[in-house]
Order: structure tokens, then C-alpha cells, then sequence
């Protein structure tokens, strides 16, 4: 696994669309840093969180595009990273942005 860490400008890298019901004031805008933890694991050599705990370390999971297709089941990798999708991920409800694959 590869991890980076990075500041980040709330305004400028990424915007937050807060929906909480408890905002002070909602017409001021405001611009707050917060230190990101990506942690990048490899599908294709199926590489993954290897224990519980591990996986529990994440706010949640962002599963990026592929130039595969999720229809090639037989190829080794994707068979695998569905069986990750259901048993680790949709199973225990964890938090997850994935983009068309």
C-alpha cells in the first residue's frame, strides 16, 4: 500500500457541501485546512487491507475507474475485488464513492 498525506485547502482542492442542521451562520463562507491520509491499494495485485482493524482505519473508500470492465469476472483481480466489494465493503456498510469501471 502507498500512502501520501497532503494539506488541503477546503475552497480550493475540495468543496464540502455541508447539510448539517446545526450551521451558525450559512451565508459566510468558510475556508478551513484539513490534513487528508490517502492510502492507495492495488486491485490488480490484489493488494488490500489485510485485517479488520485495518479496514476500520478508514473514514471510507474510494474505488476509482478502470479500463477494464467489471464483466471480465474469469480475470483473476476483478473476481477478487467484487468478492472484497461484497463481503468487506457493502456487508458491513462502510462508507464508499465508486466511479463507473
Amino acid at each position: 500500500a502507498y500512502q501520501n498525506s497532503t494539506k488541503v485547502a477546503a475552497a480550493t482542492a475540495i468543496s464540502v457541501i455541508s447539510a448539517a442542521a446545526d450551521e451558525s451562520n450559512t451565508k459566510q463562507k468558510q475556508q478551513t485546512e484539513y490534513t487528508i491520509r490517502i492510502t492507495i491499494y492495488h486491485a490488480q495485485s490484489m493488494d488490500y487491507p489485510s485485517t479488520t482493524q485495518e479496514w476500520d482505519g478508514y473514514h471510507g473508500i474510494i474505488i476509482p475507474g478502470s479500463f477494464s470492465t467489471a464483466y471480465d469476472t474469469h480475470v483473476e483481480w476483478i473476481h477478487r475485488l467484487m468478492t472484497v466489494i461484497h463481503q468487506e465493503i457493502h456487508q458491513r456498510q462502510r462508507k464508499t464513492l465508486c466511479v463507473c469501471f
